[in-house]
């Protein structure tokens, strides 16, 4: 099917009643959910101490158990939900634009409400069923409702939707560095919980004020899909639905299994880290904190200089004379921006297995960070080519998820086991896997074009 016609008619359709609307309009709502997301980290942490410890500053070592396995059961949780609810949130988003953020926001200060309901009570089952919520506004949910906004209003090429998207991560990673101050300035609970439903309110207003827009619109493509045989609107196909771009372009599916493994790698990379340096080096929370601060800040860079800074220099060294534009670079840009931060991250965590001082810890996490770019630079290049770019997001959003999921199970299971630096080769091994795959799945893209 011939991509430009298929989404011809939906992209005019929202060109004409949309066009006052910007995709830049939301990116304050990647940071402003992202700060929201580091208060509730203060708030799930002194909620489970304060219902599991008999003295929530020092946790014995039994209630430490406790409150680790009743953490690992919670994020269990929240990561089956965002599974399962991905596909009929792709359908919502499909008629209502910004319900998926509204949504969002909501169940995420649910989530915080549940936690404090929970404490009040002296109650572990209804602490945890705010993971239910947390599973319906997880990381990856809200950067499926970001993207998709961001590809639906860009043009049909969706080469412009490249810049939102990396801006947009990069102003999540500076509210993620704002986590490990969170959980040091608000010693309670109840602090926490305030500034974040604050923030979620903040957000919910600047949406429903700044950002104008018809809330509702009709999408052929939505009629298109429930056209196709086999993916009728069955409970098990709704839920399968994310996945429909690999049914349909079987030489995609490399992609997927791709960003499968890079996130089943990422998802707990940094705790892996974090376990290995409060071992090497006996690390607190605050050196512990120090590297995840590090990382999302030394990545945001990072985006913010490939996105913004780099292209600005090219143009003024062509200005003076220096060389002329390359056509088949700047077309291949994301793809080369995934292939570099992948060898990076991978050089990095060959390095971390012979530092000796902290410090030369914390210049291999900086290093490391690059990694954390990826997804935007890998989205990016994959809707540039598919036919449905709102689709395309659904299913590597569905693969992510999945690799959230298994991800505790990978290199945790495998530090658990094995303690020590063999873990980070391991990760090394999985990553360049993951590079293979991507690697494939360009070749089987510039061989399908020929």
């Amino acid at each position: 099917m011939d991509s430009d016609s298929e989404t011809a008619p939906l992209l005019s359709e929202r060109a004409s009643s949309q066009h006052h609307v910007t995709a830049s309009q939301f990116l304050p709502v990647s940071f402003l959910a992202s700060l929201g997301m580091a208060a509730t980290v203060a708030t799930t942490i002194y909620a489970y101490a304060d219902l599991l410890c008999t003295d929530p500053t020092a946790c014995e070592d039994s209630e430490q158990s406790a409150y680790a396995a009743v953490v690992a059961i919670a994020n269990g949780l929240a990561h089956t939900i965002a599974i399962l609810i991905l596909g009929p949130l792709q359908h919502l988003v499909n008629r209502y634009l910004r319900a998926g953020l509204f949504l969002w926001i909501i169940c995420r200060a649910a989530s915080v409400v549940c936690l404090v309901i929970g404490v009040a009570a002296r109650s572990v089952p209804i602490a945890v069923s705010g993971r239910v919520f947390e599973g319906l506004a997880s990381d990856n949910l809200l950067h499926f409702n970001l993207n998709t906004i961001y590809v639906s209003l860009t043009s049909s090429t969706r080469k412009e939707a490249s810049r939102p998207i990396a801006a947009s991560l990069a102003l999540y990673m500076l509210g993620t560095a704002v986590a490990p101050i969170a959980v040091t300035v608000f010693r309670s609970y109840t602090a926490s919980f305030t500034t974040a439903l604050m923030i979620f309110a903040l957000t919910i207003a600047y949406l429903a004020v700044f950002v104008r827009q018809p809330v509702r619109y009709a999408t052929c493509t939505a009629s298109n899909e429930s056209a196709q045989p086999g993916w009728h609107k069955s409970p098990l196909q709704v839920l399968l639905s994310p996945l429909r771009p690999f049914y349909v372009n079987r030489t995609a599916i490399p992609y997927g299994l791709s960003l499968l493994l890079y996130t089943a790698v990422q998802g707990h990379l940094f705790p892996v880290i974090m376990v290995f340096a409060s071992i090497r080096f006996h690390f607190g929370t605050f050196e512990n904190g120090l590297i995840v601060s590090t990382a999302a800040i030394c990545a945001a860079f990072q985006i913010s200089f490939q996105v913004y800074v780099a292209p600005m220099l090219v143009r003024f060294g062509h200005w003076l004379g220096w060389g002329h534009p390359d056509i088949s670079r700047v077309q291949h840009q994301d793809r080369n921006a995934v292939v570099g931060a992948l060898v990076l991250q991978m050089v990095a965590l060959s390095a971390i297995t012979q530092v000796r001082s902290p410090i030369q810890l914390y210049l291999a996490v900086a290093l490391s960070s690059a990694g954390l770019a990826v997804p935007a630079f890998f989205k990016a290049h994959f809707v540039s080519f598919m036919p449905n770019a709102p689709q395309a997001i659904s299913a590597l959003t569905f693969m992510e998820s999945v690799g959230g999921l298994i991800s505790p199970f990978v290199l945790g299971a495998w530090q658990a086991v094995i303690p020590g630096a063999s873990v980070f080769f391991l990760a090394v091994a999985l990553l360049g896997t993951t590079l293979g795959l991507f690697l494939v799945a360009c070749l089987l893209h510039s061989s399908g074009r020929h």
